[in-house]
């Protein structure tokens, strides 16, 4: 599409000349300039989205030979209808059509770059492919089990789909029953007789039963029977009207193994870019010159920070007499001292000590103090890097104390710790 380009400055300018300021415990701190997107509710948004959906009605209206219609849209020959941010889409049953409707909206996916998060969480920029840190199966898995909480679509529309079908064949009143050949007054206590079960012969003439059914009624592991006789559908225990698509999608989900560190990284005075970055660290992702040399993509391992160990994350975060000092100095400030060889044996130990207050203050500083020190190190793998421990530190203490004073959770609190309050008062009061 080729617009007039008076047209593309004014969008332009609808989006580049905006200026927006932050709101910092009730007072509007500066202002700084948009340069990408549009403010909600902005009048324009309407007719940006009909401009782009324009592009994705183009795909879809080449439709190829072996494409068929739905029966009720082919008369009208439309396979999409837009409304105002909604995209239905229809199409016969066929494989050959559905494919056509898949591979139009992935091709219009690669223009637009919607839908392409994987690349976004890692990259930042969803034009480069490949690299992520941490695989999809893992990120899709709770926090408790050292993902991200993201669902992964695939098991969640099964479990939407399961959820439909209880709600179908649980409802006698429904058309749907009927209409999928579902009866539902057959009960399972027919195929009981005298407490065992008695399942009938799927054909009465052969006196003898197929060789993989035989082995079947063998080694199923039959239900117990319930001797008041009631059928009742469940779902892991669960009454079929009071089972949510969350417990289906629990309990068909891929799984993990609980990590004893999720509470120590998704704490209540969490900073999530900040987060998400010890996150990596706990899965061991850093890109260390340690991990890089076993990669083969570095030949020096000499720390960047103390310029003489080996630079793993254990002594970056830990070891390092850099970020030691550092680590000493803000533990300090709490009342803590350093606990453990590894950054997790830390950072679990903060999370189980038995003030929890000063626990969650800890670890909110430790998450400051990790992000800080890896962009200083990496400042100083590009040469750019020249803070000295004290001036990190200050930084550190500046990013804790705005976190706190942005937190109503900690202020209701802080007020019945005079304790906490002398020891926090050098970063208030520096």
């Amino acid at each position: 599409m080729i617009f007039p380009p008076m047209m593309i400055t004014w969008i332009k300018s609808c989006i580049c000349t905006t200026k927006f300021s932050v709101k910092l415990n009730g007072i509007i701190h500066g202002y700084f300039g948009g340069t990408k997107g549009l403010r909600q509710g902005d009048p324009m948004s309407p007719y940006i989205f009909a401009l782009c959906m324009n592009i994705l009605s183009c795909i879809l209206n080449e439709n190829p030979e072996h494409f068929k219609f739905h029966w009720r849209c082919k008369d009208l020959r439309i396979n999409h209808m837009f409304f105002v941010d909604d995209v239905m889409f229809f199409c016969h049953g066929s494989r050959q059509s559905v494919e056509h409707i898949l591979n139009s909206i992935t091709t219009f996916s690669l223009w637009s770059g919607l839908s392409l998060l994987t690349r976004f969480l890692w990259k930042g920029n969803i034009n480069h492919k490949g690299g992520a840190t941490v695989a999809w199966t893992g990120v899709c898995l709770p926090k408790e089990e050292g993902g991200l909480g993201l669902k992964n679509m695939i098991e969640w529309n099964k479990a939407q789909l399961i959820g439909h079908l209880l709600r179908v064949v649980t409802k006698s009143d429904s058309l749907w029953p009927r209409w999928c050949g579902l009866h539902t007054n057959d009960m399972v206590s027919k195929i009981i007789c005298s407490g065992s079960w008695c399942l009938p012969v799927p054909n009465a003439r052969h006196h003898h039963l197929d060789p993989l059914l035989q082995h079947w009624l063998h080694t199923f592991d039959f239900p117990a029977i319930n001797p008041s006789g009631i059928d009742t559908i469940l779902w892991d225990g669960l009454v079929a009207s009071k089972v949510k698509t969350w417990n289906i999608w629990n309990s068909i989900r891929t799984r993990g193994y609980i990590v004893a560190w999720h509470g120590a990284v998704w704490h209540k005075l969490r900073i999530n870019r900040f987060a998400h970055h010890e996150w990596i660290l706990c899965h061991g992702r850093l890109n260390t010159l340690s991990r890089l040399h076993k990669f083969g993509i570095s030949d020096s391992q000499q720390c960047f920070l103390c310029i003489g160990g080996r630079e793993t994350d254990h002594h970056l975060f830990v070891h390092c007499t850099y970020s030691r000092w550092i680590l000493v100095k803000l533990l300090a400030l709490v009342d803590l001292s350093v606990v453990g060889d590894t950054w997790v044996t830390l950072i679990y130990h903060l999370s189980n000590i038995e003030d929890k207050l000063r626990g969650v203050i800890a670890l909110c500083v430790m998450q400051i103090f990790c992000y800080r020190l890896w962009r200083e190190r990496n400042a100083r793998a590009h040469n750019s890097g020249i803070l000295g421990p004290s001036r990190l530190m200050q930084c550190i203490t500046r990013d804790f104390m705005a976190r706190l004073h942005g937190s109503t959770w900690f202020s209701n609190l802080i007020c019945d710790r005079p304790d906490l309050l002398t020891c926090l008062s050098p970063v208030f009061n520096p």
